[in-house]
């Protein structure tokens, strides 16, 4: 089906169809940041404080995020180290 049909038929669609669109996009949308979140969990917790600590100027280098994620993984460092 082409881009126009495609278009065509959305445009057509009637609002409970489009809130259906939307709704299923958004669900889609939630698993695949759920597992990104998993993702970069996993792949941090591989990281030593220095290499977090690392990570966390490039983040805020970068305006990505703030200060608290170095403080965030210094805590749960501390907490696992501590168990």
């Amino acid at each position: 089906m082409s881009q126009v049909n495609i278009h065509f038929r959305k445009a057509a669609a009637t609002p409970a169809e489009k809130i259906q669109h939307i709704d299923r996009a958004a669900t889609d949308l939630t698993a695949e940041l759920q597992l990104a979140h998993q993702i970069i969990g996993a792949m941090t917790r591989e990281l030593t404080l220095q290499q977090k600590q690392q990570l966390s100027r490039v983040l805020m280098a970068n305006g990505i995020t703030s200060d608290g994620l170095t403080r965030h993984l210094e805590r749960q460092d501390l907490i696992a180290h501590a168990k």
